[in-house]
């Protein structure tokens, strides 16, 4: 059976081989054998990467998906290893002896060993009893009783033991050596046994051992199902870890392509991101790490990855949920930065003086950055609280991440003390997980809704825009209007007499049919400078109550004769008696110019069709005709000045019309196929009598 594939946001042998590159002893050959299998595909398949290597974020919501899909492959399909089964089974001791020392004895040759060893005030203990360590105490040791080994592949594995520098040894020879520079005491332990080490006695020393000294079970088995065991844990956090490092940068390019007002809020969650994928693989890969194996490194990685996060975590919810009432998220970045300061200054004074003073910079920080913690957590529920009452969406999503958080936290906390604090934290990280993904959720919206913004703000300012020329050309008609009508309508009505006194004279037949023809051309030129009339000098007239069904009345009997001499029908079908707010007589004026067009449209046996009805208490006036129709070019040009398809119109008929059905609060409404028809919607606010 092939091993089983892990998938992964990227190749972790990165950080894989120098962590298992430490793990000393036989580590060495542990190391290369997980990155042989990380780099052929062979064991162990690691990445989402296709096999050209490449992988393109093709939207903003992919991101949270391959967010999840990493998670739950993390924490759910752990990484499994094929193992070759010999017949050994697990033993577990669950009994052995202890010895305290108050110094590091000299441990340099055999000979010193074994007489350390021999000098020891040995007491029984048993899996799972917590020793409290003596005070002076540096060091202690740990004798353990080997069972029979039958295979020279058998493994002995201590999940958890407590100590900063660990060494191993069977008859005075060293099999395990692993030391620290820096005061980190997490540990686990993998031993390689062979045959020849059956029923002898291990001593394992370990310096600087914690307040409290615990070891739960010390398992023997077959050495590649310990090696599964004792790999798992650092591989699932280096997986998950990685992941949310990933996205950050992703995030952190992307910031080239995305505009300046979502910098603040895009960058501050790509740094919370990656200070939360730093601190899982920190968090993980502590207990495996020594002096050559970047473990300095990676503990203050750790250390300063949990003074930027409160800091990013402020920044992201004040680009959000504002600077809170007295500006007081404000205040917590600057109080977070001046903890993270100290801590710095903190760490660098720990360099200066070795670390002789760590126990108490440690205590006084870890006290600074709980007191930071727990107050964050009060002010931000507080905020949120307020916000949300506010009823402001972003702050009503991050509530429900944050109480998914608290609750995972708080759960796992209770159930750490119901353990006797015997529990490791791990499912904090679901907590962080949903927190964050509503963070990138509420980013993905706001970008969303910023741009929505934006789309309706170029629209109105589109029609804004419309409107300006609009007006602006009704100012030139106005001017024009009011000129036209001083110095040329008078000069018509005069000539308009002078004609008909001439033409009641006796002349012949052919020269009254001149007149005739020059006096309708003087009442068409009339007819023109009155629009512009209406433009120029809008009367104002009393608005009245209109029925709807006696105004048609009257257009039917002024337009049906013109409609049959086009040899088209017209017909008027209203629901009920419909009621409106507006002057008769403009009223009349604007549908009759919109029917004459459709009348001058018709075709032999045309028909216009006229619908009245009320819905959502507005009264509709259909105008439906099966003319030659418009284009779209057409309809975008209608109520345009100069715009007409006769070819003695001037399209002011048409404007009119439109500004009469405005100023009576309606809505005009041009829908039209060429070949096919036109249909015009009038819509007015109805009138309850």
């Amino acid at each position: 059976m092939p091993n089983a594939r892990v998938g992964t946001v990227i190749s972790v042998s990165f950080f894989i081989y120098p962590a298992a590159a430490v793990f000393n002893h036989d580590y060495g050959e542990r190391a290369k054998w997980i990155y042989r299998s990380l780099s052929n595909g062979g064991k162990i398949k690691l990445g989402i990467f296709n096999h050209r290597g490449g992988a393109g974020m093709k939207g903003f919501g992919r991101l949270s998906l391959i967010f999840w899909l990493l998670f739950a492959l993390a924490t759910v399909w752990r990484p499994s290893f094929a193992v070759a089964a010999d017949g050994q089974e697990e033993t577990v001791i669950t009994e052995w002896q202890m010895s305290w020392a108050e110094e590091r004895p000299d441990l340099s040759t055999k000979a010193d060993r074994l007489s350390s060893l021999q000098h020891q005030r040995w007491f029984p203990v048993h899996a799972g009893e917590k020793h409290p360590v003596p005070e002076h105490v540096r060091a202690a040791w740990i004798k353990i009783k080997l069972p029979a080994i039958e295979s020279n592949r058998t493994g002995l594995y201590i999940k958890e033991i407590i100590g900063q520098n660990l060494y191993a040894y069977i008859d005075g020879e060293e099999i395990y050596s692993s030391e620290r520079d820096y005061v980190q005491t997490r540990r686990k332990l993998l031993l390689s046994l062979t045959a020849e080490d059956s029923n002898k006695e291990l001593f394992v020393f370990l310096s600087y051992p914690n307040k409290s000294f615990l070891v739960k079970n010390i398992i023997f088995d077959e050495y590649r199902v310990l090696q599964k065991k004792y790999l798992t844990p650092i591989l699932t956090d280096i997986i998950l870890g990685s992941s949310l490092i990933l996205i950050s940068l992703l995030m952190l390019f992307c910031l080239l392509f995305i505009g300046r007002s979502f910098h603040k809020a895009w960058s501050s969650l790509a740094i919370l991101i990656l200070t939360t994928g730093l601190i899982i693989i920190g968090d993980g890969t502590i207990p495996y790490l020594d002096r050559d194996s970047f473990g300095q490194l990676w503990t203050n990685i750790f250390d300063q990855s949990t003074n930027i996060l409160p800091i990013s975590l402020f920044i992201f919810l004040e680009a959000f949920i504002g600077r809170g009432p007295k500006s007081i998220i404000s205040k917590f970045i600057k109080i977070a930065s001046i903890v993270g300061v100290l801590n710095v200054i903190a760490f660098i004074f720990d360099i200066i003086t070795k670390s002789k003073y760590f126990g108490y910079m440690y205590h006084l920080m870890t006290f600074l950055y709980l007191l930071l913690l727990l107050a964050s957590v009060i002010v931000i529920a507080a905020v949120l609280l307020v916000r949300s009452i506010q009823k402001n969406n972003y702050a009503i999503i991050i509530s429900g991440g944050l109480l998914a958080f608290l609750v995972i936290c708080s759960t796992e906390l209770f159930w750490f003390y119901l353990q006797g604090q015997d529990h490791r934290f791990y499912f904090w990280k679901w907590g962080a997980l949903v927190l964050i993904s509503c963070f990138i959720y509420v980013l993905g919206k706001m970008i969303y809704d910023n741009f929505r913004k934006a789309s309706e703000y170029a629209q109105q300012l589109e029609i804004f825009n419309i409107e300006l020329q609009k007006s602006g050309k009704m100012e030139v008609i106005s001017q024009l209007a009011a000129s036209v009508a001083h110095e040329v309508r008078n000069p018509l009505q005069v000539t308009r007499g002078f004609l008909q006194l001439i033409g009641s004279k006796n002349i012949q037949l052919n020269e009254k049919n001149y007149m005739a023809l020059a006096i309708n051309e003087l009442d068409r030129a009339t007819e023109i400078i009155n629009d512009f009339l209406s433009f120029a000098k809008p009367q104002k007239e009393e608005m009245t109550n209109l029925n709807l069904n006696e105004e048609f009345q009257h257009i039917i009997d002024i337009l049906t004769p013109m409609a049959r001499q086009n040899n088209g029908s017209f017909k008027v079908h209203f629901n009920g008696k419909l009621w409106i707010r507006g002057v008769s007589s403009k009223f009349k004026q604007a549908i009759i110019n919109i029917i004459k067009n459709s009348i001058e449209a018709l075709p032999n046996q045309g028909k216009i069709e006229v619908f009245g009805y009320i819905y959502l208490e507005e009264v509709y006036i259909v105008i439906k005709d099966n003319g030659e129709g418009m284009t779209e070019d057409e309809l975008r040009q209608l109520g345009k000045p100069y715009f007409s398809k006769k070819d003695s119109g001037t399209g002011l008929g048409l404007m009119v019309s439109f500004n009469i059905i405005k100023s009576m609060d309606g809505d005009v409404e041009y829908n039209s196929v060429k070949g096919k028809g036109t249909q015009v919607t009038l819509k007015f606010p109805m009138l309850k009598i």
